[in-house]
């Protein structure tokens, strides 16, 4: 069985869907500049946390009690500031 030719009211445009495709919209300033900040804050918290853990691994056995402060102090502040800037970006991203 053969398909039906298409009537004219079925026909649809290439050129019509190729500009609705990849019809992205883009953020606002204010929203961009907050993602961009809680970028640089996440990714500074981890470099400190890699660092601190470094730290620990490869430094002389003189040093391992500054490490040690070192890292349970990263350890200490890192998680609340990570929860604060996520908490701030996605409680007014969801209004």
């Amino acid at each position: 069985m053969a398909n039906p030719p298409l009537q004219d009211e079925e026909v649809v445009s290439i050129d019509d869907t190729a500009n609705e495709v990849g019809g992205v919209v883009d953020i606002s300033p204010s929203d961009k500049a907050r993602l961009t900040m809680a970028y640089l804050v996440l990714a500074g918290v981890a470099i400190l946390l890699v660092l601190s853990w470094a730290s620990l691994m490869f430094i002389p056995d003189n040093r391992q009690v500054q490490a040690q402060a070192f890292f349970d102090f990263v350890r200490a502040f890192g998680p609340p500031l990570i929860t604060l800037v996520l908490g701030y970006y996605f409680r007014d991203s969801q209004s």
